[in-house]
């Protein structure tokens, strides 16, 4: 079989909808979408997600007075993670940079890394 769609399943993969058969990386995508969606609904001026999201942010928004750099989450940050994002933070000196990890579950939340300090705020 060769041409579009050859060797793919017809349940499970990228792009199906639905809880059946959607994979983490759907799943994730769709978690990043939301955010996207806040932030502008903040008044974004431009948001761009970072496909794969290989790096050390999902998302990158840009409002008129600073920028969020934005790893979204569903619950958990693993050890590794974190310490790469609050090094990242700590070499940032601008002050109208925020370094920030969002949560969508068990309640959606934020958690803003600025130097060695964290806070933690709901949305």
């Amino acid at each position: 079989m060769s041409g579009r769609g050859a060797g793919r399943s017809r349940r499970g993969g990228r792009g199906c909808g639905g809880k059946r058969g959607s994979s983490n990386y759907v799943r994730g995508r769709a978690r990043e979408y939301r955010v996207k969606k806040r932030l502008y609904e903040e008044g974004a001026l431009w948001v761009v997600r970072s496909y794969g999201s290989h790096g050390l942010f999902d998302l990158t928004a840009v409002f008129p007075d600073h920028v969020r750099l934005i790893q979204v989450k569903k619950r958990y940050l693993h050890p590794e993670e974190k310490k790469a994002l609050e090094d990242f933070a700590e070499k940032v000196k601008a002050d109208n940079i925020s370094v920030e990890v969002w949560f969508t579950r068990p309640r959606p939340r934020v958690a803003r890394l600025t130097g060695a300090k964290a806070t933690l705020d709901a949305w």
